[in-house]
């Protein structure tokens, strides 16, 4: 409930027009295969995801960590959408980890 009530009011304080184009252009990625563009990237990723996220399944981040050459994906159990504030010790330590190396 925190989370959102974060997520609203940063919200609230963008400027609508830019609201507008951030929808414009996820309109437009979902509009063009995927697949090709994530082929393509060569730097290593990192692809985190909490295993109970109802909001965006854990499935999607497997599915990507896939399609991305040499990914490595990390699931956080018991971890919902806001896994980054249910374990943000865990979480840094992973991205700095990975950002070694």
């Amino acid at each position: 409930a925190q989370v959102g009530e974060l997520v609203a009011a940063a919200r609230a304080e963008v400027d609508f027009d830019v609201l507008t184009q951030q929808e414009r252009a996820i309109d437009r990625w979902h509009a063009e295969p995927a697949g090709e563009r994530l082929a393509a990237i060569t730097a290593p990723v990192l692809v985190a995801a909490g295993e109970e996220d109802v909001v965006i399944p854990p499935g999607n981040a497997r599915r990507l960590a896939e399609a991305l050459p040499g990914a490595r994906l990390e699931l956080f159990p018991g971890g919902g959408h806001a896994f980054m504030a249910q374990e943000p010790v865990a979480l840094a330590g992973l991205i700095a980890e990975h950002l070694r190396g």
